[in-house]
């Protein structure tokens, strides 16, 4: 309580809501931001509803410098080497696979292209890192259309970072084949027959 000001708050928002559901058990945690004149507080409340009875299950307050909408923004201000590659490599997936995208629908004689337009922009594996704690994160079984990420809740950080681009590298690897293999080449072109050769 000594934390909180007098007066009336500001305003107050609804910044977190998370309800966990077990066999025994509901949980409930609701994140609330104050704001006031001079300060921004965040208050978090769980309670636990067991049957018919709820209680009160745990309240915590944490003082911010700031609005989450404000400290989450995205800025290049104060980020690191690490944050840069992230972003960087993200936009160096979605280019890559766009180029693959561009061949794809240029290319001729492309057997199941409807199916290999869909592959190409298919991305797995990602890296991420929260941009706003600067956290890393990796995970080898994750799939995306299109092969990165850039996204971030209503008040939360924003998760850059890049997808490996696994169906454009293959479709590369597809067309450089066709290439090899003549697969590419137009068709001959039938010979126009002369009025002699037509008896």
């Amino acid at each position: 309580a000594a934390v909180f000001p007098p007066g009336e708050p500001d305003s107050v928002k609804v910044v977190g809501a998370h309800t966990f559901r077990g066999p025994e058990y509901t949980r409930t945690e609701i994140t609330l931001e104050y704001q006031f004149s001079n300060k921004w507080l965040l208050a978090t409340v769980v309670t636990q509803k067991t049957g018919s009875a709820s209680a009160l299950f745990g309240f915590h307050v944490n003082p911010q410098t700031d609005s989450l909408e404000s400290l989450n923004r995205f800025t290049l201000v104060g980020k690191g080497p690490l944050h840069l590659m992230m972003l960087s490599l993200a936009a160096a997936s979605f280019l890559f696979s766009l180029y693959s995208l561009v061949l794809c629908l240029r290319t001729r004689n492309v057997k199941w292209k409807w199916a290999w337009v869909f592959l190409v922009l298919l991305g797995v594996g990602k890296c991420t890192i929260n941009w706003t704690t600067g956290q890393f994160a990796f995970q080898l079984i994750a799939f995306q259309i299109p092969c990165f990420v850039m996204a971030r809740g209503l008040y939360g950080p924003w998760i850059v970072g890049p997808y490996v681009p696994l169906g454009a590298i293959l479709f590369l690897n597809h067309r450089w084949k066709m290439k090899i293999s003549g697969e590419m080449l137009p068709p001959p072109a039938h010979p126009i027959q002369s009025p002699a050769n037509l008896d």
